[in-house]
């Protein structure tokens, strides 16, 4: 992998020197992300409204993406697919990834030991759909206070 030129930099104020080596990094880690995800299979997706198949919704900052699967699918296929999605990248960098489910509380990181990532989505209890979260690998998940009618007299 080759350096960026610096010599370009001279001359800029320290503002677009910033810009300017932000943008290398920037550069930097698309290369490596590509270079990591080239390898990744990712699943077919089933047509709407086949019998058996499953919605995964991907909320990743403030976006909400959403996928087809076969409920015996493997967690690992929607790593495999959330690890290779651009917007993924966009707000994550290259940098490692956990899914964490919503539909749980606390909030659950699931796949932490390789063996959880064998499951299909249908034993994980993501069947008819799931939500996860998308977050950075050993970041604590957050836990909203969950709904209460306690506040109803």
């Amino acid at each position: 992998e080759t350096e960026p030129d610096l010599t370009g930099l001279v001359g800029l104020s320290e503002q677009e020197q910033l810009a300017q080596v932000l943008s290398f990094s920037r550069e930097a880690d698309r290369r490596e992300w590509e270079y990591r995800t080239r390898g990744i299979k990712v699943v077919s997706e089933p047509s709407e409204g086949e019998a058996g198949c499953l919605n995964i919704y991907l909320v990743v900052g403030n976006q909400q993406l959403s996928r087809r699967f076969w409920s015996d699918n493997t967690l690992q296929d929607v790593y495999n697919w959330a690890a290779t999605h651009e917007h993924v990248f966009e707000l994550l960098g290259s940098n490692d990834i956990q899914l964490v489910d919503c539909n749980k509380y606390p909030p659950l990181v699931l796949g932490e030991k390789p063996v959880e990532r064998s499951k299909t989505l249908e034993v994980l209890g993501l069947w008819p759909s799931g939500r996860l979260s998308v977050e950075p690998l050993g970041k604590v998940p957050e836990a909203p206070l969950p709904p209460s009618s306690l506040h109803d007299p």
